[in-house]
Order: C-alpha cells, then sequence, then structure tokens
C-alpha cells in the first residue's frame, strides 16, 4: 500500500495527479467565462448572471487545488503547499467580496423582476449567495491547511524525533 502513494519516486504519476489538478482548476473557470463573455461590468443584469455561473463551478477548482495540496503534502513541498494557502485566500477573499456585490445587484434588480420570475430569481439569489458562502469557508480551511506544516507543531516534532526507527511497524513481509 506505501508503495501506491510513493509519489516521490514515481515522476510519470506526479505529472499525472498534476495536471487532472489544474485542469480541474482552469478549465471551470474558462466554461463560466465564456458564459459571460463579452465583459459587460457595468450592466447589473449581466454581473448577476456572471455571479450565478461561476458559482455553479466553484466545486471543481477547489476539489483541483485539494489534490494539489494533497500531492504537495505527499512529497513534502512545503513552497507549494504555502502556495496553495495564499491561492486559497485570494478566492476565499474574493468571494467574500463578490457576495456583497451579489447582494446588491439582487436587490437592485428585485424591483424590476416580473412577478412570474420572483420565485426563480428568489431560489437563484439564494442559491448562489449559499453555495458561495459555502466555498468561502472551504477555501479558508484549505488555506489554512496549506499553511499549517504537517506534524502538529512542537510537540508533533518532538515525538519525531524521540521515535525510536526500530520500533516503527512493518507490514507487509
Amino acid at each position: 500500500m506505501s508503495e501506491l502513494f510513493d509519489l516521490q519516486e514515481d515522476a510519470s504519476a506526479r505529472r499525472s495527479l498534476t495536471v487532472a489538478a489544474l485542469l480541474l482548476i482552469v478549465v471551470p473557470f474558462f466554461q463560466a467565462g465564456t458564459q459571460s463573455f463579452p465583459l459587460q461590468v457595468g450592466n447589473i443584469q449581466w454581473r448577476y448572471q456572471a455571479a450565478n455561473a461561476f458559482s455553479s463551478v466553484l466545486i471543481l477548482p477547489y476539489v483541483g487545488l485539494t489534490l494539489l495540496l494533497a500531492l504537495s503534502r505527499l512529497t513534502e513541498s512545503k513552497a507549494t503547499a504555502r502556495f496553495i494557502g495564499v491561492v486559497s485566500s485570494l478566492l476565499a477573499l474574493v468571494l467574500v467580496a463578490s457576495i456583497a456585490m451579489f447582494a446588491l445587484d439582487a436587490l437592485q434588480l428585485k424591483t424590476i423582476v416580473s412577478t412570474q420570475a420572483e420565485q426563480q430569481f428568489k431560489m437563484t439569489s439564494i442559491r448562489v449567495v449559499l453555495v458561495t458562502g459555502l466555498h468561502v469557508i472551504a477555501f479558508a480551511v484549505l488555506a489554512l491547511a496549506g499553511f499549517r506544516t504537517p506534524g502538529g507543531g512542537a510537540r508533533g516534532r518532538a515525538a519525531a524525533r524521540t521515535q525510536d526507527p526500530a520500533s516503527a511497524l512493518i507490514v507487509g513481509r
């Protein structure tokens, strides 16, 4: 079982997993961006639709960043883990700002929505705010995980130094 996760030795598996993670991060944003093209930042209806499109694809970039973080931990790359922490922090901050802007846009749009479309408008607005809010939490947790080093701080490092290598459990010999 340990050979399955020995990614330091298996460069092709590392590359394949990294490419898969990058595709999970980039492609959904590209798809949402093409739905929102051309940019019309001054148009409130366009901003509402763009927020809806981007909130629908947030799970895949989260999974991609989580996969990259897992890879960085398996390969013991602290720089990559910290980079993922920075990217996740920035995404969480951008999402907080987007929730605020979306709420303001939704309040303005509510006055021009027809009575037939009002229920769908409310449900879409609630979904966008909830989904984006949950992803703020998820990206914040991922950011913290990226900045924390495995081992549990000073107590974990002290325990690792005092562990006798001969007492390690060997399974499958």
